[in-house]
């Protein structure tokens, strides 16, 4: 995905060539000590997350942006520096409006993890299915079958499939006393 740096901050956008995930992320300046550049630049994401799965809650990250590449340094007991090439690649748009959804919802990140987790068990994807103020989730697989059913405040019909392994990869990091709102 192309990172864009600003002087309001760092944003991304991206979608998948399966068109399975969307992600939209904004980091605020207020966020990052120092200047950012006016840039866009490249990068893998699969080896971005390689890279940041190194930095530890204490250690310090810092990001050198340079013509041909950019510069990951960890900096703890002592300085890791990684360099990932740039890779300006075409972005993709979504085609829907993501300000307007036929239901929304929040629940703990906790419960969420373990439904999805819990689905996972017996099949590689999942649905969800609104009705009557409730979401049935449901999974069958080879390897048995999963179901469950969570209150909500809206009421509306609708039925969809999703992959359980990407569900449970999106929250794998949510701290679990926090909540999620699925829309």
């Amino acid at each position: 995905c192309n990172v864009h740096f600003n002087d309001l901050g760092i944003k991304i956008t991206a979608l998948d060539n399966a068109q399975i995930v969307y992600l939209e992320y904004f980091l605020d300046k207020q966020g990052i000590e120092g200047e950012l550049p006016s840039t866009i630049f490249g990068i893998n994401v699969s080896e971005f997350n390689k890279i940041l799965s190194k930095v530890n809650v204490n250690d310090k990250l810092f990001l050198d942006i340079k013509e041909q590449n950019l510069d990951l340094i960890i900096e703890s007991e002592y300085k890791k520096i990684f360099s990932l090439p740039h890779k300006i690649v075409e972005e993709k748009k979504l085609d829907i409006d993501l300000k307007k959804y036929s239901i929304t919802f929040t629940k703990k990140t906790e419960l969420l993890k373990d439904n999805f987790s819990c689905a996972k068990l017996v099949s590689y994807s999942l649905i969800f299915e609104w009705k009557n103020q409730s979401i049935l989730i449901k999974a069958e697989g080879m390897y048995g079958k999963y179901q469950t059913n969570l209150k909500i405040k809206d009421s509306c019909e609708l039925k969809a499939k999703f992959s359980s392994t990407h569900l449970n990869n999106m929250l794998k990091n949510a701290p679990s006393e926090k909540e999620i709102e699925i829309k």
